[in-house]
Order: structure tokens, then C-alpha cells, then sequence
């Protein structure tokens, strides 16, 4: 009994080990693209988001699930209008209020390809050096079982917003010192003659 036990018990785990190491194996990576190296104040700018190395041992993929991460004091609020499907995905479905997607594709694939562009607005006051946007949480299926996704993410610059009261105050410092310097040359000169 002790014996058919252990056997039943090994028996189990090791077809456990094999099933997740199945599950496992299947997979998709997440790639962002933007159409700008730097993000400036007030400009708008685009990315493209693309699943890349699927692996999974059927057909492909045919929907993406995923959530759209992104600095709010770098971007005003994305809102539907802001996503859009490309290439053979569609069925698109944005919630603005948690940055959650969902799109579909009328036929399975296994190749690398874009899936949607996200168009973000950068606010008129930036005050960090750099941004980041990732897709993150990303999942899918091959039609008999769920596949996540790695992470894809992009690292852009930003130009920081300098505020016009400071650059004017600054200018207003640079003539008052040489408007002094002109005077105190003057009087010199004056005084000299």
C-alpha cells in the first residue's frame, strides 16, 4: 500500500513537472517603437506596439490582452480616440480608466508584427529628464491554452519645460547688471574728462 502510494505520488508530480514545463515553454514579447527620441512639451507622439517571438506549439495568437503603463505627469490621460488597431488586429477595446486593452485577429500568427499604436500628448510642464511607457501585463491564447507575455517598454527623453517666469526674471537680471556696468562706465568716462 506504502509502495503504490510513493509510485502514485511520483507518478503525479512528474506529470505536473512536464505540464508546467509545457505551459511554460509557450510565450510572446512585447515591443514599443516611438516615432520621436525626445518628447518635448505640448507635442504629440507616437508608438507602435509589436508582439514579437511567439512561441507556442499550435496555430499562433489571435487576441492580446494588456495594460498600458505610462508617466501622468509627463502625458495627459489617453483616451479612446488615442489607440488604435494596425495591420490584421482589431476589435479593439480600451478602458481609459485603468489603461486596459483588448484586440483581436481574425486568423492565428506566429510572426512579428505590429498590433496597435498609442498616440500620447505630452503635458506643457515636464519636469523630469527621461519617461518610460511599457505594455505590461500582456496575455493572449493559442485557442487551447493562455499565454503570457514578457514585458515591452520604451525609455524616452524629455525636454524640460522651463518656467517663463523664471527665464523672464533672469532675462530682467542680465539687463539690470548691465544697465549698472553702463553707468558705472559712463561715470567713469564723465569723471575722466
Amino acid at each position: 500500500m506504502k509502495r503504490l502510494l510513493f509510485v502514485g505520488s511520483i507518478t503525479f508530480i512528474v506529470t505536473m513537472l512536464i505540464t508546467l514545463s509545457i505551459v511554460n515553454a509557450s510565450g510572446f514579447e512585447m515591443k514599443l517603437e516611438s516615432d520621436k527620441d525626445i518628447v518635448k512639451p505640448g507635442e504629440t507622439i507616437v508608438l507602435t506596439a509589436s508582439i514579437q517571438n511567439i512561441d507556442t506549439p499550435n496555430e499562433g495568437i489571435d487576441l492580446l490582452l494588456a495594460s498600458i503603463s505610462y508617466d501622468n505627469n509627463v502625458f495627459e490621460n489617453i483616451e479612446t480616440s488615442d489607440v488604435k488597431a494596425v495591420g490584421q488586429w482589431g476589435g479593439l477595446l480600451f478602458n481609459p480608466d485603468n489603461n486596459k486593452l483588448i484586440l483581436e485577429r481574425n486568423s492565428q500568427t506566429k510572426e512579428n508584427e505590429s498590433v496597435f499604436q498609442i498616440t500620447l500628448k505630452a503635458k506643457d510642464n515636464i519636469e523630469v529628464e527621461s519617461t518610460n511607457i511599457s505594455i505590461n501585463q500582456a496575455q493572449s491564447t493559442d485557442g487551447n491554452q493562455d499565454i503570457n507575455g514578457i514585458d515591452g517598454s520604451i525609455e524616452l527623453k524629455t525636454q524640460k519645460y522651463y518656467n517663463k517666469f523664471y527665464i523672464i526674471g533672469a532675462i530682467a537680471i542680465v539687463i539690470i547688471v548691465l544697465a549698472i556696468i553702463g553707468v558705472v562706465i559712463y561715470k567713469k568716462k564723465k569723471g575722466g574728462n
